[in-house]
């Protein structure tokens, strides 16, 4: 009797890293599901990942829009009745940047990269195959060292995910941040709120009955988001967010748990 399909679950699947990564995975004859706002857009990124697929594996395509609560239930509900429990690797890839400090930009980016990212991956997580491995794209410009203090300590100090919310959605219009990093200061807040939120996660194994939470840095890379100018590609921004998933598939999903890494190697928080 042949084993029942394992997939892959790949969110922000059609494009950029998400499509990298569903092509990665596929190319070494991972079943893929991949998600996108855009259904017509998603069916065109599968015919790519599966003319790059080994043979047997598989490629279906299910919408989301991760900051919205109805889109995140429809998919979880569409893993329920389709994939229960045979999806042992959920990457959760969406995101957006700014540039500016203003209210809109903030909630926008907080909704996306932090309160999506969470919330998708908690909408699906009962559904997931025993010991699944779920891993939360993230930046090296969500680490605590990008932030002014006043946003930095109630992130870092959040001792749950409710209190972590309401630090999260904060915006002061007065604070430091925009001279601290002035980069992109509301998306290094979300991905800082992102990454806290996998430390908790992991802790209290709130994505049950997956084994791990662990969050990524792809580096910069050279897709829409991050432009033509980066320094790394979507393959190697894709082999950087895998690596944990190979890791415990040779050492356990207990070995990765609440780690956060860049090319496998740990970094800091």
């Amino acid at each position: 009797m042949a084993a029942a399909t394992r997939w892959a679950l790949v969110t922000g699947g059609n494009r950029g890293l998400g499509l990298a990564v569903c092509k990665e995975l596929a190319g070494r004859g991972k079943s893929v599901i991949l998600t996108t706002r855009d259904t017509a857009a998603g069916q065109k990124a599968a015919e790519e990942v599966r003319a790059a697929a080994k043979e047997g594996a598989k490629v279906e395509v299910l919408e989301l829009e991760a900051a919205d609560a109805a889109s995140r239930a429809r998919l979880a509900s569409a893993v329920a009745s389709r994939f229960d429990r045979s999806v042992d690797l959920l990457v959760v890839n969406a995101g957006i940047i700014h540039k500016t400090w203003t209210p809109e930009g903030f909630a926008q980016s907080a909704a996306v990269n932090f309160g999506g990212a969470v919330d998708t991956a908690l909408a699906v997580a009962p559904h997931l195959a025993e010991g699944a491995v779920v891993i939360f794209v993230s930046s090296t410009l969500g680490q605590l060292s990008k932030l002014s203090p006043d946003y930095a300590e109630p992130i870092s100090s959040a001792k749950n995910l409710g209190e972590l919310r309401a630090a999260a959605a904060r915006f002061d219009p007065s604070s430091p941040m925009p001279a601290h990093n002035t980069y992109s200061p509301d998306y290094s807040v979300s991905k800082a709120a992102l990454n806290r939120a996998v430390q908790l996660m992991a802790a209290d194994g709130a994505l049950r009955p997956a084994g791990a939470a662990a969050a990524v840095c792809p580096g910069w890379c050279r897709t829409d988001m991050g432009t033509s100018a980066a320094d790394r590609s979507a393959e190697e921004g894709a082999a950087s967010i895998l690596a944990p998933w190979y890791r415990a598939a040779k050492e356990g999903a207990a070995a990765v748990n609440g780690s956060f890494t860049r090319d496998g190697e740990v970094i800091e928080w």
